[in-house]
């Protein structure tokens, strides 16, 4: 199968004609007119072709990684044309290059070779780590190149159908630049689990595998809420507590009380709805320029921190309350979970055993992406009710230290509108705290 790029000005170039003759060229251009520059994929081939002449474009003929015949033409009103074709980094790739005149007659054939970059989905897998962690495993990776293609997450398990072992698909991610840190919580089958990791390119292609077994999940539980106190030490919530009125944006039933209520989904505003309309909140809300706000919690006694969930409220906000309709952009899209065992300790003292990030701009995929869209009139009671709980979870390092104090601090927040709504004033929501510690034998 051959494949032939074609730009439209290729296309438009051929049917152009400078002279009436047909010019057939017996001489290509010269070698020292062509270079390539090896690059993510494949290669870029730059070229200088002669002035004043019937020469309309230049074709490079070569046979990609998949075996297949590809021809790349480039136009006179060009200098370089991207090979591609390629994932794992090659040198020494034959390629043909003939010049093309105005009646898109090729000349004889120049011989050259070219070296080429490993591609994204390639080079992607050569920097990524799966770790063992609490209740999951954690995928790290710091990759620099360009970002393109996606990586399938697979277990090893006995598939339910053919109850034979299998590589049983659990979820993707997209590939990105810079530092990568994805918690999942992987269904194990025994005391270790073996996670598969393939890429892909943007055709859907695969591209390469990478495999990491002797994965141990630590178990964790969750520490009860009724042993929890929750403060607020650098005074950043907003505490009101009365009937709506508007010298409080009807914004009311709001303090840092309501983040351990044990209320993950925002049940009892839905419950209040009937009757006072969608005002009582039963959630948190800092007060403004809170980026960097942070709650204290208090256990009653130290244990091995493994986990610290912050949730989102599934209840629509409506328009003029504190939300803006906005409330996704109140969500905290960096969290940082500081311990100290002394909690009158300076802050740059405390401990730091966790994190969870992801890009304020709100890419997709961020957490917020999960709570459900029932409209602007907002769900049931039944419908809140039914609904899976929507949640970020800041992974805490694997250790045998034991906290008794905690930090949750709201390093920024989501900012995706640009309009009326943006969350200029950076406050900060989120509806309930979660702790998990490691499981007791």
């Amino acid at each position: 199968m051959i494949r032939k790029v074609l730009f439209a000005i290729t296309v438009l170039c051929g049917l152009w004609a400078c002279k009436d003759d047909k010019v057939v060229f017996d001489a290509p251009v010269p070698g020292d007119a062509i270079a390539f520059e090896p690059a993510s994929g494949g290669a870029i081939m730059r070229y200088t072709l002669p002035q004043n002449t019937d020469i309309c474009g230049i074709c490079a003929h070569y046979v990609d990684e998949q075996g297949e015949e590809v021809t790349i033409v480039g136009t006179a009103f060009a200098d370089s044309v991207l090979l591609t074709g390629f994932h794992a980094p090659q040198e020494h790739v034959p390629v043909s290059i003939t010049v093309l005149d105005n009646n898109n007659v090729e000349s004889a054939s120049i011989e050259r070779t070219f070296s080429t970059l490993a591609s994204a989905p390639y080079a992607f897998m050569d920097s990524i780590q799966v770790i063992s962690t609490w209740g999951g495993v954690r995928i790290e990776a710091s990759y620099t190149g360009t970002a393109s293609g996606i990586v399938d997450v697979y277990r090893v398990g006995t598939n339910p159908f053919t109850k034979e072992i299998d590589t049983l698909y659990v979820t993707n991610f997209s590939i990105t630049a810079g530092d990568m840190s994805n918690f999942l919580s992987i269904e194990s089958e025994g005391d270790e689990t073996t996670v598969v990791l393939r890429s892909e390119d943007g055709n859907g292609n695969f591209v390469r595998s990478v495999i990491f077994s002797g994965l141990t999940q630590f178990a964790i539980e969750q520490y009860p809420q009724e042993k929890l106190a929750i403060s607020d030490p650098g005074g950043y919530s907003y505490e009101y507590e009365g009937e709506p009125d508007m010298a409080h944006g009807w914004f009311t039933a709001v303090g840092i009380q309501y983040l351990i209520d044990g209320d993950t989904k925002g049940t009892r505003c839905a419950e209040k709805r009937g009757e006072y309309g969608s005002d009582y909140y039963y959630t948190y809300v800092t007060n403004a320029n809170a980026c960097g706000s942070y709650v204290q919690l208090a256990l009653e006694e130290p244990r091995v921190i493994g986990t610290v969930r912050v949730y989102a409220s599934l209840y629509p906000y409506d328009a003029g309350d504190n939300f803006n309709m906005n409330y996704s952009d109140r969500l905290p899209n960096h969290v940082r979970i500081l311990a100290s065992n002394d909690p009158d300790l300076p802050m740059e003292e405390w401990d730091e055993i966790g994190e969870f990030y992801q890009n304020r701009e709100g890419t997709a995929g961020n957490w917020t992406d999960a709570i459900p869209s029932f409209g602007f009139e907002g769900p049931t009671l039944d419908q809140v009710n039914e609904a899976e709980p929507v949640y970020a979870e800041a992974v805490c390092e694997v250790s045998e230290t034991e906290y008794q104090y905690l930090r949750v601090v709201a390093v920024d927040h989501f900012s995706t509108w640009h309009m009326v709504g943006d969350n200029i004033a950076d406050y900060v929501s989120y509806h309930e705290l979660e702790v998990y510690v490691k499981a007791e034998e």
